[in-house]
């Protein structure tokens, strides 16, 4: 657990928004000045396979202007299906015509040559140097991979059946015959941290077919931090964790890990007591905002599990990566959180927030340090305060085919408040198995701004 906060933590650098180009993960790089977004990999129908009527006659991948274009708009790609080829010059057509007043990357952004401003600009091109190969931006330090030496626009000129293409060996800009095989680098409208879709929540198969497990979503940009709540093979509570990174196609793809570490009673909690073991893989799939799978091997054992959100009031929230609201103003506490600057890494608390009721979800460590986890049902009694009992679960194993949902038992273990002093902190004041403590509590934010409910 302790290593992918730490990972996921370190992760959050890459959402400075000063950065003309931003990496933005799953191979994707947004430009927050033009405001759209390019696939890293500038080859990508060569990696990918799938140019269209392939002709590697001047360049690996290289495709007519209107194959370039028809690959473009037919591609899916980080789980989405509006791309299309950058714009280029908008100058009177001649052998060469920069449109960028001889180079400078305010002419080339003010003309609209999103072409143009990625080699003068974003690559800090000279006007002579080559910036082919894998290259790093001038500003951001962000790496684009495999760039050809030229690329097909969207944009045609005034010259019968011409187009405008860049050589990214020396910047050049001209119109060409459309039916040459040239190079196709897609871009999208948009920022893509922004534009994915929020999965930020508890889930479980859908009208708790398999009631008594869940798993917990903390989804921040490309990146969900899971948390899963199961049983071991004797049906004790067992949790596990990974840290799933967005994929090409859209879905979520890392590592399961399983904890130990210091008891939940423990004074002063030593977070270098925590220990983890990679256990399987795991891989989420999404068929729209409340449906999706959980495709897991975890000690050998594959299974795919349908699930829904888990919605047990009204309303249900909507979840927002980089939103317009501040964390501190928010009246909705779905999230996960942690003590503040990670000072007991290693274990964090889930809170799903629907109306009045909050569902919390605690994963912790036993007394012998074994991942162990508490859940709780929390009614609001008071702006910001929320309280109840905590319960201990047992259920089948993980792997049980079927899973027998009548042999869950539940036992109240203690009782738990939680206080909030604005939308970001708050105090979490317990009592488990008649250990009685006090907690600090801050949202556990990986991808800066982090996710907002409301």
């Amino acid at each position: 657990m302790l290593r992918s906060l730490l990972l996921v933590a370190s992760m959050s650098v890459l959402g400075s928004s000063s950065a003309t180009l931003i990496d933005r993960g799953g191979g994707l790089i947004y430009d927050d000045v033009l405001n759209i977004t390019w696939v890293q990999d500038a080859s990508l129908c060569v990696t990918l396979n799938n140019c269209l009527n392939r002709n590697d006659g001047f360049l690996p991948g290289g495709m007519t202007w209107a194959d370039a274009n028809s690959w473009a708009a037919n591609l899916v790609y980080g789980g989405y299906n509006d791309w299309r080829l950058p714009t280029g010059s908008t100058a009177s057509p001649s052998t060469i015509a920069y449109d960028c007043s001889g180079g400078t990357a305010a002419a080339c952004g003010a003309s609209g040559n999103e072409l143009g401003y990625m080699y003068y600009f974003n690559l800090g091109g000279s006007g002579s140097a080559n910036k082919t190969g894998n290259q790093t931006s001038a500003l951001g330090g962000v790496q684009l991979r495999n760039i050809q030496f030229t690329y097909w626009s969207s944009t045609e000129s005034s010259s019968s059946a011409r187009a405008w293409h860049v050589y990214f060996d020396h910047g050049d800009q001209s119109g060409l015959g459309e039916s040459i095989p040239l190079g196709a680098w897609a871009v999208r409208t948009g920022d893509v941290a922004s534009g994915l879709a929020n999965y930020q929540g508890m889930w479980a198969v859908p009208n708790l077919a398999e009631g008594g497990w869940g798993i917990n979503f903390t989804h921040q940009g490309d990146v969900i931090f899971v948390s899963w709540f199961t049983y071991d093979a004797n049906g004790k509570p067992q949790w596990f964790s990974m840290t799933a990174l967005v994929q090409p196609d859209g879905s979520y793809v890392g590592s399961i890990d399983a904890t130990t570490g210091p008891p939940y009673s423990a004074v002063p909690y030593d977070p270098t007591g925590v220990t983890h073991t990679t256990v399987g893989t795991g891989r989420l799939a999404f068929t729209d905002a409340n449906n999706g799978t959980f495709q897991y091997t975890l000690n050998g054992i594959s299974q795919v599990k349908p699930l829904a959100r888990f919605v047990f009031a009204a309303p249900v929230p909507v979840c927002t990566f980089n939103g317009a609201l501040a964390a501190t103003q928010a009246v909705n506490y779905t999230d996960m959180w942690a003590v503040p600057n990670l000072a007991e890494a290693g274990w964090g608390i889930n809170f799903t927030h629907q109306g009045d009721v909050i569902f919390a979800s605690w994963f912790i460590y036993d007394q012998n340090g074994a991942p162990f986890w508490v859940s709780a049902t929390l009614i609001k009694t008071a702006a910001g305060i929320y309280t109840g009992a905590l319960d201990m679960t047992t259920g089948p194993p993980f792997s049980a085919v079927p899973y027998n949902p009548s042999l869950v038992t539940h036992t109240t273990v203690g009782t738990a408040t939680v206080v909030f002093t604005d939308g970001n902190n708050g105090t979490f004041t317990y009592t488990l198995n008649g250990v009685t403590r006090i907690k600090a509590l801050t949202r556990f934010v990986f991808r800066a701004p982090g996710t907002v409910c409301q």
